[in-house]
């Protein structure tokens, strides 16, 4: 059963993916809803991608697009570009956070076309141990943590490329998000 926090969310983006104008990328894991005037762009080669938000993937493109990120009444744990960052610096994190192993996966276009995604995933002992506590800590010390509440709702909003950069510059002092 899930708490109504995650329920609220949960409601909140179906309601946003059936949304006007709204287009969702191909990928079996790792989908994304996008809406305004760069959107078919971010989503369209999804399925391309050899991890879920990496190279090619419409969620490292959010920092090539300068975007922000909000949090809507949710930790800092449930912020997916994280992973995107993650395969940017997994070269330097002490352990791999992706399966050696590529998976092959079918999914269905909108017309009925049948795309193949040949993809690695995250590992999931190193999933359970995420914790993005210390980078939510690094981005409110240094002012890049924007929040207010709206009534009982506590908003976020992120920069991706801040975020991004954060991270890096934890990564290169050897400072990870991963519980030991």
């Amino acid at each position: 059963m899930f708490g109504a926090g995650r329920l609220r969310g949960e409601l909140l983006t179906e309601v946003f993916r059936r949304s006007t104008n709204v287009v969702r990328s191909i990928h079996r894991t790792h989908s994304v809803a996008a809406w305004g005037r760069q959107s078919c762009e971010l989503v369209e080669v999804h399925y391309y991608s050899s991890t879920p938000c990496g190279v090619g993937s419409p969620w490292l493109r959010l920092k090539d697009c300068h975007a922000k990120i909000l949090l809507m009444g949710t930790a800092i744990n449930t912020m997916t570009f994280y992973h995107a960052v993650e395969e940017i610096l997994e070269a330097k994190l002490p352990l791999s956070v992706l399966t050696n192993e590529s998976y092959v996966m079918r999914s269905k276009d909108g017309n009925g076309n049948l795309l193949e995604t040949i993809t690695r995933l995250f590992d999931r002992d190193v999933s359970r141990r995420r914790d993005l506590t210390r980078l939510a800590e690094e981005l409110k010390r240094s002012g890049n943590w924007k929040a207010v509440g709206v009534g009982q709702l506590s908003l976020a909003l992120l920069e991706a490329l801040e975020v991004c950069a954060t991270l890096t510059r934890m990564a290169e002092v050897g400072i990870y998000c991963y519980k030991t």
